[in-house]
């Protein structure tokens, strides 16, 4: 069932890109990889759709969000919560499926924003941003923090608040969800006309990833744009012109970092985590400094204490006799 909607989109986005608009599709691209960044895109598919969504609590040890998450589910199995609101969900298939749809959308519109803003939260996002080509895939180009920090609040939201729903209501926000944010993610340059202030677009999301700094710090919804109109974090370029998603460059606003970033494909999943190479290297010269901080701490001989007028006096009788 996960692969029916990554199989589905790929087929609609490669037939509509090379017979209408002449141009390569996210296939093509994941075939042929051209760029560290397709590179990139493929090594994180492959990890993420393919094999790691099965083995989620393996990567999560190794990033501080997948810690906080096993510990969590671990205190909520204990506990047994059944959802603060769980006897309020509604018993029909259709309206349970919009009632998720919308509540798991806030969630993530919420997550999204925080990782843009929290310093240590938009240094685990920060591989999904480096892509500097759109293609399907980029929407599973997530490193294992970010995968971690969504499985965090998701677990708040769907179990402790909500509580779980019944399985078919689970398979229907899946596969809706898989198949639009897969679409956002493509090179389509559609913008779905009215329909784009319900759904996001792929040129709405498109300029989420631009390199441009007039974009930052905007268009962050994952499926529904009216939490971006509510909040007023629509990219202004967008309001006046969609089409200026077409032609805007992608990548990080510093791109010496976001070309690092690319360059090493081959472990992509793992940055953010314990055993990336920039974050262990950057623990190391934590540690150093805490060391060389102690170090001098405890090292440093103590000042004498100045005698206080007891003592004196007690100094004085001890040499000199009693005080008259």
């Amino acid at each position: 069932m996960a692969l029916l909607p990554f199989a589905l989109v790929h087929v609609v986005e490669h037939v509509a890109l090379t017979r209408w608009y002449g141009k390569p599709s996210s296939l093509q691209r994941l075939l042929r990889p051209r760029s560290d960044s397709s590179r990139a895109d493929l090594t994180t598919v492959l990890l993420v759709r393919g094999v790691l969504v099965r083995f989620s609590f393996v990567t999560a040890p190794f990033t501080l969000p997948g810690l906080a998450l096993l510990a969590l589910a671990g205190l909520n199995k204990i506990l047994g919560w059944p959802g603060l609101l769980h006897g309020l969900m509604p018993q029909s298939l259709v309206v349970a499926t919009v009632v998720w749809l919308v509540a798991v959308d806030f969630t993530h519109y919420a997550a999204h924003v925080a990782m843009h803003r929290v310093p240590a939260l938009w240094h685990v996002h920060k591989l999904h941003h480096a892509a500097t080509d759109m293609n399907i895939s980029t929407g599973s180009r997530l490193s294992f923090g970010e995968q971690a920090w969504y499985g965090l609040t998701g677990l708040i939201v769907m179990r402790i608040i909500l509580g779980l729903p019944s399985p078919d209501v689970v398979v229907a926000v899946m596969f809706i969800r898989t198949c639009l944010d897969l679409l956002q993610h493509s090179d389509l340059p559609w913008d779905y006309g009215w329909l784009g202030y319900l759904v996001v677009s792929p040129r709405y999301h498109r300029l989420h990833h631009s390199a441009d700094r007039r974009d930052g710090d905007a268009n962050y919804a994952d499926l529904f744009p009216c939490w971006d109109y509510v909040f007023d974090t629509v990219a202004d370029r967008y309001r006046s012109r969609r089409a200026t998603a077409d032609d805007c460059g992608l990548g990080l606003f510093d791109q010496d970092e976001g070309a690092a970033i690319n360059r090493a494909w081959l472990t992509a999943p793992l940055h953010a985590s314990f055993l990336d190479r920039a974050s262990l290297a950057a623990a190391g010269r934590w540690v150093a400094g805490a060391r060389a901080m102690a170090s001098r701490r405890f090292s440093r001989a103590p000042a004498p204490l100045a005698p206080t007028p007891r003592t004196a006096d007690h100094r004085i009788h001890r040499e000199t006799g009693p005080l008259p």
